[in-house]
């Protein structure tokens, strides 16, 4: 007979990752990470951002989402922490007017600055219509953040199993997942377990009929031109992040796509796209490449929750997109209650099914 934990997390992204850690406060947990698995993690660096969308709306939840955040960072060190504020230059004269309304709507997160104030405060910056500072906004270190997790979950005593998961059943009082490794077959028992798979959703029956959308992203590192000082957080046409000798570009948003390797083209156009809204770069070579695959669910554009068993032994989370950094705490934090039924699953973040 295996051991039984109270939690199994299959994943060991982002949200696998922080959901260890968070539910290792009510029970012994193990972590399954699929070394085959290609998610939106590896990356080097990305954004967290509360005032999302080209009119600058405001992430479902953002005030508690931050909190939680914040507290994570706490528990696993600021050295995760590349920097804080991000600039998002209008690129019209119709965005300039959305952005003004929601720096007015939320002057608890961000604030309006006229094209003339950026240019005095970072003159490599192009932002001629003026920009949205949001100053709750950051960047972190996502694959380093990603081990502080797990390093953190591990000295609470968190499991970590490295093999593919090939089946999951459930019973009366838990579930059993078989899991195959490099050199052996071993079974997992646990009262709940969460599939936090990302973009390997597919491999796993009881997620087919899920209403989620696949789509790559491309991120490049550019050598940063000798001399320059640091280049704030920039989000627009695509991101950048100052990671120190380098600046971090993204991202593609490929919806149809054959391969989840790294394109050549693709981080040209990438390395374009960013290049207007901080110029400077246009020339610069590009000296690495990333790619991972993430999940979106169509139309509301929020992360998805819920169980997916009759018995509520095994639950799903995911469909972040690319508001994973934030919105993987908020969900983590809360999802304990949930599955024990101290509170709903929230209504916006509820399952959808394809007909």
């Amino acid at each position: 007979m295996s051991d039984l934990y109270d939690f199994a997390i299959v994943g060991g992204g982002l949200s696998g990752s922080t959901l260890a850690l968070l539910l290792s406060e009510h029970g012994s947990v193990v972590i399954v990470e699929d070394a085959g698995e290609y998610s939106g993690s590896g990356i080097p660096a990305g954004l967290f951002n509360p005032i999302m969308t080209r009119q600058g709306t405001r992430v479902w939840r953002a005030t508690e989402a931050l909190q939680h955040l914040e507290q994570l960072l706490g528990q696993v060190g600021s050295n995760v922490l590349i920097s804080r504020g991000v600039i998002r230059p209008a690129q019209t004269e119709k965005q300039k007017a959305a952005f003004m309304r929601s720096a007015s709507d939320n002057s608890d997160l961000c604030r309006w600055e006229e094209s003339d104030a950026i240019a005095r405060a970072h003159p490599a910056v192009h932002a001629p219509f003026g920009a949205l500072t949001v100053d709750a906004a950051g960047s972190i270190n996502i694959p380093e953040f990603c081990e502080q997790l797990k390093s953190s979950a591990a000295i609470r005593g968190v499991a970590r199993v490295q093999g593919h998961v090939e089946s999951v059943d459930t019973g009366n009082d838990s579930a059993e997942l078989t899991v195959t490794g490099s050199d052996n077959v071993r079974s997992l028992r646990a009262r709940h377990v969460v599939l936090a798979v990302g973009a390997g959703y597919l491999h796993f029956p009881i997620l087919q009929r899920l209403n989620l959308h696949r789509i790559k992203g491309q991120v490049i590192e550019i050598e940063k031109p000798a001399g320059t000082g640091t280049i704030p957080s920039l989000s627009g046409s695509g991101y950048i992040i100052d990671a120190g000798d380098r600046i971090v570009a993204g991202s593609s948003y490929e919806h149809q796509f054959s391969s989840a390797a790294p394109d050549d083209n693709i981080s040209n156009e990438v390395r374009t796209k960013v290049s207007r809204m901080l110029p400077l770069l246009e020339s610069q070579p590009i000296v690495d490449q990333h790619s991972g695959v993430r999940l979106t669910v169509p139309q509301s554009y929020l992360p998805m929750l819920g169980p997916v068993d009759s018995r509520g032994r095994v639950w799903f989370t995911g469909g972040l997109g690319s508001k994973g950094l934030l919105m993987s705490a908020w969900i983590s934090a809360n999802m304990y209650d949930i599955m024990v039924g101290k509170r709903s699953v929230p209504e916006p973040l509820s399952l959808s099914f394809v007909s």
